[in-house]
């Protein structure tokens, strides 16, 4: 009996101390050129006020890759909920995840996605280091 509790305790000291179960990370426009550090399979989510009435929004440009992955599409969430606001802002929530270590650099832009040829309106830019 004695051997099954201090298995299982070694078994969640493991998984507690494991990069896998290590806390998701967040940032924010303001947080534009922090580097930001995360171990194989820990997430980071990007919360980027948008406003998706004027045609613009974020792109992820893909260049991370192959140390990060988008998982699934952005997710909106309006400033103002059942308002019924014409053209109101929001934000969107980006969440990926790490999947090899090295180094990169996570981009998105904020622009019309048909306007290929323009400079963005905006662009954030997070140096990324995987361990």
């Amino acid at each position: 009996m004695k051997i099954i509790a201090i298995q299982l305790i070694l078994l969640a000291l493991l998984m507690i101390t494991s990069p896998v179960y290590a806390t998701p990370q967040t940032a924010s426009a303001a947080d534009n050129g922090r580097t930001i550090e995360l171990h194989v399979g820990q997430t980071l989510t990007l919360t980027l006020g948008t406003n998706p009435s004027t045609g613009y929004r974020w792109v992820f440009d893909g260049n991370a890759s192959p140390i990060v992955v988008q998982q699934g599409e952005p997710v909106y969430a309006a400033d103002h909920p059942g308002e019924g606001l014409m053209g109101g802002g929001g934000i969107e929530h980006w969440t990926f995840r790490a999947v090899r270590p090295g180094a990169g650099t996570l981009r998105l832009d904020y622009r019309r996605p048909w306007e290929k040829t323009l400079a963005p309106a905006n662009r954030v830019e997070f140096p990324l280091i995987v361990k």
